[in-house]
């Protein structure tokens, strides 16, 4: 009789050649699962009038603090391109990172390409999202 089979740890010949490892984990994903059924299930809940209707006032909350936040941003971009000074006067500052990478000028296309592929994913995304 071995060491494992004395303390009364399963053994590979007692688990068709599990190792005594798999078996504590396997059992753990198999509660786990059978815990979380309702989550894993894909059956929608029917939402009733008044939980749309609560959804709505979300949103056009949600649209309310965007237009305010549009406003605020536009505002203070104005204030502060006035506010600044002469140039000539106080040149900007030395940027000492940018000044000693070569510019490529092709590197400028391939970025919009990039943004381009960004946007559109994103776009495609919130159209043809499962739970939109």
């Amino acid at each position: 009789m071995d060491m494992e089979s004395q303390l009364g740890h399963p053994t590979e010949e007692s688990n068709n050649g599990a190792t005594p490892l798999t078996i504590p984990i396997d059992n753990a994903i198999n509660n786990a699962l059978e815990d979380n059924e309702d989550l894993i299930s894909h059956n929608h809940p029917t939402h009733s009038r008044a939980s749309l209707l609560k959804e709505r006032k979300k949103t056009l909350y949600a649209f309310f603090l965007l237009v305010f936040s549009l406003f605020v941003n536009s505002c203070s971009i104005a204030l502060t391109h006035q506010k600044v000074p002469d140039r000539e006067k106080y040149p900007p500052l030395p940027d000492f990172i940018l000044d000693r990478v070569t510019k490529h000028r092709w590197l400028n296309d391939v970025a919009d390409v990039l943004v381009i592929i960004s946007v559109w994913s994103c776009v495609f995304l919130i159209l043809f999202h499962q739970y939109r």
